[in-house]
């Protein structure tokens, strides 16, 4: 069963599930070798696989496919069915060594995630000035979240996206580039279960072309 970087101590909602939980750990079997932290630090990861060759499976119609091998599991409908604890709710502290951090905060500005991040923002409705106001982000959110966690109520979804558009804007009326920026890497980076530049832009098309279909 894959896992997430999100909090082993997810004791509220939604909040700790989706957002909160980037306080949270990630999964033993992510765990970044020294070579991929070093790539990952010097920007040079590229969109190569790491851990070997491995053949893509035929991609379907409908929504965009994950195509990373790593992520299937993670929009899998049967994602949580037989687990002691759903998918969110698993943990590994590993992934908060310094090694670790490296690579995570290298992957924010690597290229590819970059470019990944953009397709994704597109997906808000800026206003005159380029920036998002919670009108813009609420539906968004929504979309999100149904989507990774899909047992979600309605009530709790909609008490949620206030608190978590509260820790996206940092006190700010909306939010602007950077700050949206910040808030689609957080997503990707406790959700993938590796370290992988392939596995975040993989994540962030797949992820963002569900919730286009619902918006």
């Amino acid at each position: 069963m894959s896992t997430v970087h999100l909090s082993a101590n997810a004791t509220c909602a939604i909040h700790c599930r989706l957002y909160c939980g980037r306080k949270g750990a990630r999964r033993s079997s992510g765990n970044v070798s020294s070579t991929q932290a070093s790539m990952a630090r010097n920007g040079s990861g590229g969109m190569e696989r790491t851990g070997g060759g491995y053949a893509l499976p035929p991609r379907p119609s409908g929504p965009t496919q994950a195509t990373h091998p790593a992520l299937l599991q993670v929009f899998s409908p049967d994602r949580d069915k037989g687990a002691e604890k759903p998918y969110y709710e698993q943990a590994d502290p590993s992934m908060y060594t310094p090694q670790s951090i490296a690579a995570r905060k290298a992957l924010r500005q690597h290229p590819a995630v970059l470019d990944a991040i953009g397709r994704f923002a597109a997906l808000y409705n800026a206003d005159a000035d380029g920036r998002i106001t919670f009108h813009a982000y609420k539906p968004v959110h929504a979309a999100i979240t149904t989507t990774l966690i899909p047992d979600i109520g309605m009530a709790e979804l909609a008490d949620e996206a206030i608190k978590d558009w509260d820790d996206d804007r940092k006190e700010a009326d909306s939010l602007d580039e950077s700050r949206l920026a910040d808030s689609i890497f957080e997503i990707a980076d406790h959700w993938c279960p590796g370290l992988d530049v392939e596995e975040y832009v993989s994540f962030l098309d797949a992820l963002g072309d569900r919730v286009r279909s619902a918006l």
